[in-house]
């Protein structure tokens, strides 16, 4: 099963998201921040043959989310303007999962302190959502606002998301006398210029301080233990190009007029 999502920003991205269709094959289409109407969208998706359907919302929440299979089959158990957690069963396997979409509040706003002192609650709101479901078969992506190494996304009290996949098997640390779960983090393989793909980040910034990290990668994909397995390490990718765009300027930079964001894709395989 493959998953493509991406922040577009507001824009109309229309013909690129018909490009991406047709050139990977995806079965889950998450779009943050889009402002696109869902049968707009429908109409591109399925202009040749009716494939995908859109799974609706219970909240208030620019998420949107379209699937290869109907949507009583990824059902919203938990919803809040920036989160929304789908009970998502597999049609050939009736195996049940929990599919989390986060859009994270945006450090135009939020320093990194603050967002650091406010992952907790996203971390209630995924506990909260696993109780909900009855199990932590959990996958969480979307638009954290965060670099993986910030402390919103590792501390315990967090998302407690690790790079190391043999770490995140454990299962659990202890700290202080509490017991805290893991996450696995494999977007941190995309930093570096001998990092994975073409690109250092989904999102580039240079501000005129100090401290520029420049490329972020503020897009992510992580998986609790019981999930990872199901990963396809192999297959995540930031899309950088599709087959007639290119989402990159010459100068290597992103495209924003296309969106200030870069999509990532994977595969789960069941």
């Amino acid at each position: 099963m493959t998953v493509l999502f991406w922040n577009i920003n507001g824009n109309d991205v229309s013909e690129y998201l018909k490009d991406l269709i047709s050139n990977h094959d995806i079965d889950i289409l998450v779009l943050i921040e889009s402002e696109l109407k869902p049968n707009d969208i429908l109409d591109i998706l399925n202009e040749e043959i009716t494939l995908y359907f859109y799974c609706p919302n219970i909240a208030n929440t620019n998420i949107q989310i379209f699937t290869k299979f109907p949507d009583d089959l990824i059902q919203p158990i938990n919803e809040s303007s920036r989160h929304t957690a789908r009970q998502l069963i597999i049609p050939s396997k009736q195996e049940e999962f929990l599919f989390i979409v986060v859009h994270y509040q945006s450090k135009l706003r939020w320093s990194d302190s603050s967002q650091a002192a406010h992952s907790p609650a996203l971390s209630k709101f995924i506990e909260k959502s696993e109780n909900l479901a009855g199990h932590q078969k959990t996958i969480v992506l979307g638009d954290f606002n965060m670099n993986p190494f910030e402390y919103g996304m590792i501390q315990t009290t967090g998302l407690h998301a690790t790079m190391d996949r043999q770490t995140a098997l454990e299962v659990s640390r202890t700290v202080d006398g509490n017991n805290y779960k893991y996450f696995y983090n494999p977007m941190w393989s995309f930093f570096g210029e001998q990092g994975k793909g073409e690109v250092n980040g989904t999102f580039y910034y240079r501000k005129a301080e100090p401290i520029c990290y420049f490329w972020n990668i503020i897009d992510q994909v992580i998986f609790r233990p019981e999930t990872v397995r199901y990963f396809d390490e192999s297959s995540l990718q930031i899309i950088t190009k599709t087959p007639n765009h290119d989402l990159l300027k010459s100068n290597g930079r992103i495209d924003t007029t296309i969106s200030d964001h870069l999509p990532v894709i994977f595969k789960l395989n069941f």
